[in-house]
């Protein structure tokens, strides 16, 4: 087993870990409704759902960068590049997690200044993390992004799916920085936060899928002795590959209603700007 899929096992065991998180905190969420007062004082309920949506946001991304590291090496034929300093970065990712969650519980707010949007919360829905890790999340996707480059040069060669994998880390990279300017101006932060929010996570999570299932072993009887010996099967199963474009297909369809969407609000920011608000 090379050391990328090692680390890959513990993104699973990690993205596990954090989707019983959600789940018990979505379910938490939920009782609110039922009985208002429930830890009443000690942890308000849009504490709660923070911790439920961040905790479904970094599952889902823990879950994806383990897939990406569990079949890069066979599908390039080499240890990925930079492993150790993405297994140093796994702890550091989980760690910081780990210190966001108790800062939301223990902490919760701050006052309106600078040190609350470094420290504590940045108070944008779904990216309420404060800006140190929202930079740590920056590393670790830089990181990874050379991880899938630098093998890939290292191999000196590429396939299909590695093709749109390194053309998917452009904007899981660029589209992320949105969430750093501490916009003023209520329509305009709106307007950013909506592309942020959406393209972020469909314009990029959904090639990922797309990756991992192109990459499942061919479907004939003998694929997974194949997969594990390392030898080509003769006759590759069609539907895999295909998975790739359709699931791509699917997520640019899904990214076109918030750019029709998006497009229509430039107006109402214009608007909003124009008037201070």
């Amino acid at each position: 087993m090379y050391r990328a899929q090692a680390l890959a096992l513990k993104y699973f065991a990690a993205a596990i870990t954090f989707f019983g998180v959600m789940t018990i905190t979505g379910l938490l969420s939920s009782y609110y409704y039922t009985n208002p007062d429930f830890l009443f004082g000690i942890l308000p309920f849009n504490i709660m759902k923070i911790l439920h949506i961040n905790t479904l946001v970094i599952w889902l991304l823990m879950g994806f960068i383990g897939s990406i590291y569990w079949f890069l090496p066979g599908e390039l034929g080499r240890e990925t590049a930079g492993i150790r300093a993405a297994e140093i970065l796994f702890y550091v990712f989980c760690a910081a997690v780990a210190v966001v969650a108790v800062v939301f519980i223990v902490v919760q707010y701050g006052g309106s200044s600078e040190a609350t949007l470094w420290l504590i919360n940045q108070g944008r829905k779904y990216v309420e993390a404060p800006r140190w890790a929202a930079l740590g999340i920056v590393v670790v996707m830089v990181t990874f992004g050379y991880n899938v480059i630098g093998t890939a040069i290292a191999a000196r060669k590429t396939t299909g799916i590695i093709t749109v994998l390194m053309i998917d880390l452009v904007p899981l990279i660029l589209l992320y920085l949105i969430a750093f300017p501490a916009i003023t101006n209520m329509s305009a932060d709106l307007f950013w936060w909506w592309w942020l929010v959406h393209l972020w996570v469909e314009a990029t999570w959904d090639g990922f899928g797309a990756d991992a299932t192109a990459r499942h072993p061919t479907q004939d009887r003998r694929g997974m002795a194949l997969h594990r010996s390392g030898a080509r099967p003769r006759h590759r199963d069609p539907r895999p590959r295909s998975s790739l474009f359709l699931d791509r297909d699917a997520g640019l369809l899904a990214d076109n209603r918030w750019i029709f969407f998006g497009a229509r609000t430039f107006a109402v920011a214009g608007d909003g700007c124009a008037r201070g608000v």
